[in-house]
């Protein structure tokens, strides 16, 4: 590409910054990262021409727009990739400032994005189009305690960025009796944060299935990819660190027709990953949430060609139909500095034998970070294991 090509902001360094990174330099685009965590690793790699750290954030999260003003002049016409839902909700917050400012903004029309944002306006627009989702029980802290008594209970947050800021580490938070729910209530109205009370779902987190899709700026649906998970960081609760591409016909037609008609009823724009659980009880699937930004493992996806970061940089930056070659290619995706980690620390807990265990790595994978033209953000991983830094999710 010329060098007039517009280049790319990513907004967080973590594993999905980093595979986004890769992607848009494989096609020539030049990629800046704005480090937000301590444990980013994006910044290492050759794909980066720049990386910033944001010092500030994600404490104080208006530093993010203060340093795009400040690079305003160098990277005018550039896309903006938020890789978490705090980014998103800030890039959204002054889109209209950031696109006088000459920036393109990767993320879907505000109100769309909100509706996902907010796990309980995208569970209620599921139920409302007939989508399965857990039972609600209503909002934790209008209950004293959930009826009917069906323990456990999930207490799910409505704003997630907001949750894993006052809870590291966690999704949501499992009451097993009257007791605990009150201790999480508690906790969750210390930090003025809401949760809804659903049924717990259970099964292994094998029975966890995403699909994730692009919709154009003028509806079209592109790309669509599903997924099993088979291990999360930390289990059951976290986010995925094992997942391949074995998904029967019949789930993958049932989660297309779901996402696709939420997708299309709030008019949403852009990359998106629904997941689902498998009820075993009656053996429906549930939606559980729907992400509206680049997810942990499009690594899978774009092993197999379907790169969603490229393909919102032509739809956006260039408007230009997206190109989608899929190549065949089907295996499993591996975060193995998670899955190392978490299966020492949570073996009795996940009670998975070792070929279970062993069984992604004997068939077709890619990883999540090593690669061998690429291998210092796996090193910088790694390296701060041996100092005694816990295992990243």
């Amino acid at each position: 590409m010329s060098a007039d090509t517009p280049g790319a902001v990513v907004v967080g360094g973590h594993v999905n910054g980093l595979t986004v990174a890769r992607a848009l330099a494989q096609a020539g685009i030049s990629v800046a990262v704005v480090r937000t965590r301590a444990y980013d690793i994006a910044h290492a790699s050759r794909s980066v021409a720049l990386s910033i750290r944001l010092e500030e954030f994600p404490g104080r999260s208006e530093s993010l727009l203060e340093l795009l003003e400040a690079r305003r002049n160098a990277w005018r016409n550039w896309t903006v990739y938020p890789t978490d839902d705090l980014a998103l909700s800030q890039l959204l917050a002054h889109r209209e400032t950031l696109e006088r400012w000459g920036y393109r903004v990767i993320a879907p029309p505000e109100d769309a994005a909100r509706t996902l944002l907010e796990k309980d306006r995208t569970l209620a627009l599921a139920r409302k189009l007939g989508v399965d989702t857990p039972t609600d029980f209503g909002e934790a802290q209008s209950l004293i305690e959930p009826q009917p008594l069906n323990w456990p209970v999930l207490l799910k947050p409505d704003e997630s960025h907001r949750f894993r800021e006052a809870f590291p580490g966690k999704k949501a938070l499992l009451a097993h009796d009257a007791k605990e729910f009150a201790e999480h209530r508690r906790s969750l109205a210390k930090v003025d944060i809401r949760a809804s009370v659903l049924d717990f779902i259970p099964g292994p987190d094998s029975d966890f299935f995403n699909y994730s899709v692009y919709r154009t700026t003028d509806g079209e649906f592109l790309g669509g990819f599903p997924m099993r998970k088979l291990r999360k960081t930390p289990p059951f609760f976290g986010v995925c660190r094992v997942a391949h591409t074995d998904v029967c016909s019949e789930l993958v037609q049932a989660m297309r027709e779901s996402v696709e008609a939420m997708l299309a009823a709030i008019d949403y724009r852009g990359m998106a990953n629904a997941e689902f659980k498998l009820d075993q009880r009656d053996g429906r699937l549930r939606l559980m949430e729907i992400n509206a930004r680049p997810f942990l493992m499009q690594g899978l996806p774009l092993r197999a060609g379907i790169a969603y970061a490229r393909m919102a940089w032509q739809d956006v930056a260039m408007s230009e139909r997206p190109a989608v070659r899929d190549n065949g290619w089907r295996g499993a995706w591996i975060h193995l500095h998670a899955d190392i980690g978490n299966a020492l620390a949570y073996r009795r807990q996940e009670a998975l034998p070792l070929a279970e265990y062993l069984r992604p790595y004997r068939m077709p994978h890619t990883w999540a970070v090593w690669s061998a033209r690429d291998p210092k953000p796996f090193i910088l991983q790694w390296s701060r294991t041996a100092f005694l830094r816990p295992f990243s999710s």
